[in-house]
């Protein structure tokens, strides 16, 4: 049920008929920021900059750069079928100066391919899930700013947020099971 309020909420919020797609972090941060939907979640960790740094490639690598089935319901007339279907993560990575930039993108293609919500997709990257910065902060710290729908709208970003968060304050290198 979650996953449908989901891909509900990604409709809404990126409707072909009220708004497009961002097309780069900048709107999408411009976009969660200005959204009753969105939620700006600032964290500061007690790791050094270059020691999340590190985690968060590796972790991106191994647990977020991947394909993953989803089981869902479907009612109509004649009854409820189970169905699943295969999205795509895809994140990127953007190392500057003084700042590590991760965007999550997701392709599923009943949302892509959709005639109401085919334009909130960026191709076979997909549609935006979050983008995180993790910057410096202060004597060995570091601070995460991430841009994502409203907690509890998506159980998928939650869970992925979760981990990074975990990841970047040296609890735990553990996948997301996004399976579920």
């Amino acid at each position: 049920m979650r996953y449908i309020l989901g891909l509900l909420f990604m409709g809404l919020f990126f409707s072909g008929c009220v708004m497009k797609a961002p097309k780069n972090s900048q709107e999408y941060r411009k976009s969660v920021v200005e959204s009753s939907f969105g939620d700006q979640i600032s964290v500061v960790v007690d790791q050094p900059y270059k020691k999340v740094i590190k985690t968060l490639e590796r972790n991106t690598k191994k647990c977020l750069d991947k394909s993953y089935e989803v089981t869902y319901y479907e009612s109509n007339n004649v009854g409820t079928f189970r169905k699943v279907k295969t999205v795509e993560l895809n994140p990127t990575l953007i190392n500057h100066k003084k700042s590590l930039e991760l965007q999550m993108h997701m392709y599923d293609s009943e949302i892509c391919e959709s005639m109401l919500s085919k334009d909130t997709c960026l191709g076979k990257k997909g549609y935006w899930v979050f983008v995180l910065d993790a910057e410096p902060h202060k004597k060995q710290k570091t601070m995460l700013n991430i841009y994502q729908p409203s907690k509890g709208l998506r159980d998928d970003v939650d869970k992925m947020t979760n981990a990074i968060q975990l990841w970047a304050k040296g609890k735990t290198n553990a996948c997301p099971d996004l399976t579920n």
